[in-house]
């Protein structure tokens, strides 16, 4: 509540009323809450080192927001049809191994795309009419929206109670759609930096198990024909061979004209030797 008052005083000073607004703000500061949330998501993804160290980073933040003691991040592989759970806190259920797409709420909210709120009454209809069926403990109530990049659904962002103190309603999951934007951004950032610290890794081992031996040039040569001069060879000092190692073998040799020697006489003691 924000109120503001001005107190009215006869000309003697005595005051004589008081006239005030009172404005209720609760919404104001709700959404002041929320867009803060937002960014700190936004945070955390930068400075999170891995995927799995920026989940339970989120998880604290949509606490603050609302209960959410019973949580869980559920990531969808459209190529496989497969649900994994990187993320998983619950005091009652267990943990889920990577599992094959069903007909849970979790892969309810997959298939629509919408968000959904199961009280234990909705899900009974559901369950009754075929569109769902019971995965893990039941849950007095559920909360899950999808996690989208843009018209892409890429996994669900759920919560769920099992003690009537904690009672989920349509303010718990728009405060989770409110976030599911920022959430599923972060992740698919997160976890493409991921792939990509792994493939450098893989590519960096193969590159250091196969070093390349210095003076080898037999590779380098293939890509010439027979009769074309690799162009390294030609910068090459003498003595020096293509991979910059001079060879004790090839010291440069005097040319012919320069080690023979002149017989005495000259050019006339040649021609008068071959008169004879």
């Amino acid at each position: 509540m924000l109120e503001q008052s001005v107190l009215v005083r006869e000309e003697t000073g005595r005051p004589v009323r008081l006239v005030g607004i009172v404005m209720d703000v609760t919404e104001r500061k709700r959404a002041e809450t929320l867009q803060a949330a937002t960014f700190r998501i936004a945070q955390a993804a930068l400075a999170a080192p891995t995927l799995q160290e920026l989940l339970p980073a989120i998880h604290a933040i949509i606490q603050e927001l609302m209960p959410a003691a019973n949580f869980y991040v559920a990531l969808y592989d459209e190529a496989n049809r497969m649900i994994r759970f990187p993320y998983f806190v619950d005091a009652v259920d267990h943990a889920f191994a990577a599992k094959p797409l069903g007909k849970g709420l979790t892969e309810f909210v997959i298939r629509t795309g919408q968000p959904l709120l199961a009280t234990s009454g909705v899900y009974r209809e559901m369950e009754r009419r075929g569109e769902v069926e019971l995965v893990g403990a039941p849950s007095l109530d559920w909360v899950g929206v999808p996690l989208k990049l843009g018209d892409k659904t890429i996994g669900v962002l759920a919560a769920q109670t099992y003690t009537e103190g904690v009672r989920y309603g349509e303010r718990e999951r728009d405060i989770l759609q409110f976030v599911s934007t920022q959430v599923a951004q972060a992740i698919e950032r997160k976890h493409a930096e991921d792939q990509l610290k792994e493939s450098e890794a893989k590519y960096r081992v193969l590159f250091e198990s196969n070093p390349k031996p210095c003076g080898s040039t037999t590779t380098r040569r293939s890509a010439f024909s027979p009769s074309t001069t690799p162009p390294w060879t030609a910068t090459a000092g003498p003595g020096t061979s293509s991979s910059g190692c001079r060879s004790a073998t090839s010291a440069p040799r005097p040319s012919r004209a320069r080690s023979r020697r002149r017989s005495p006489g000259g050019d006339c003691a040649i021609a008068a030797r071959t008169a004879a």
